[in-house]
């Protein structure tokens, strides 16, 4: 549907409002990715306001602020990613809100967009979800990320497709290699890279633990997820809680913080990323 088609029109009025709150506090967050359901009240509680209670958020694709958990599927499906990915990233954040931002499909200038809404706000970290074969699709994403140095993006190492080593099969943003970018691959519970995880001894900076993980999904339900994404957002959430510790922290010297908390991994006898393992990323904040 286009943006003149009526359709289009009937489509956004259908989306549900944001429930009516409050600010509550803490480390605000980015999530540019496809939307979460901000109905649900373990999010609607957690959003990022200003001080009328509107929530700070957006959706490139309706130009509203109702960044609403749906995407484009096979088959003209819609799927609903977005929210399972809020939801581990808020449960491991301790005092954290939320900004999401839903980009535009098919227009990937929009995740430019987005950051310069970001830095327009007090976030300094974001969790983005896209990722590509593609460096075109990402070249406005990484101007602005370049010039953004108070912040840290936090990306996973692959496109989600299919498991490869991105030194020699470059996976974007993670490719580009800037050092405000943290890039993260996913291990089961002992250290063993995931099915459909990618890699990179000169690319990826750490793994995190990401299988049978329990988050809620749009519908609010339980359920029990595994993949590099998630990784990704568990990164986030550790970036939020160190973040609330060292608030001085800039983008690329907040990625060297969390990097010093790797470790060999016990499972890998050849290296897979640059800084290694992080075991357990639930508890390390409060060590420093």
């Amino acid at each position: 549907m286009g943006a003149g088609d009526p359709r289009a029109s009937e489509a956004q009025d259908a989306l549900p409002k944001v429930p009516i709150g409050r600010d509550p506090g803490g480390v605000p967050v980015g999530f540019i990715g496809p939307g979460v359901n901000y109905t649900l009240p373990q999010i609607a509680q957690r959003l990022a306001r200003d001080g009328e209670g509107e929530i700070i958020g957006f959706d490139f694709e309706t130009g509203r602020m109702q960044p609403f958990d749906r995407w484009p599927g096979p088959g003209g499906m819609i799927v609903r990613q977005g929210t399972p990915l809020a939801n581990l990233l808020l449960r491991e954040a301790g005092a954290a809100t939320l900004i999401a931002i839903r980009h535009h499909p098919g227009h990937p200038e929009s995740l430019a967009a987005a950051v310069s809404m970001l830095q327009r706000s007090r976030a300094r970290i974001a969790l983005m979800q896209a990722s590509g074969p593609n460096p075109k699709d990402f070249i406005t994403f990484r101007q602005v990320a370049e010039l953004a140095k108070d912040m840290l993006f936090v990306v996973r190492a692959g496109d989600g497709d299919a498991t490869a080593d991105i030194d020699t099969q470059p996976s974007y943003p993670a490719a580009f290699g800037l050092a405000n970018v943290l890039v993260v691959t996913g291990t089961d519970t002992k250290g063993r890279l995931l099915p459909g995880s990618s890699w990179g001894r000169a690319t990826v900076d750490v793994a995190l633990p990401a299988a049978d993980l329990t988050v809620t999904d749009f519908a609010g339900t339980d359920i029990i997820v595994t993949g590099e994404r998630y990784a990704a957002a568990r990164a986030t959430a550790l970036a939020a809680r160190l973040k609330a510790v060292h608030p001085d922290l800039g983008g690329a010297r907040l990625k060297a913080k969390i990097l010093e908390f790797a470790r060999p991994d016990p499972a890998e006898p050849i290296s897979r990323t640059k800084a290694g393992w992080i075991a357990d990323p639930r508890r390390i904040a409060w060590l420093e």
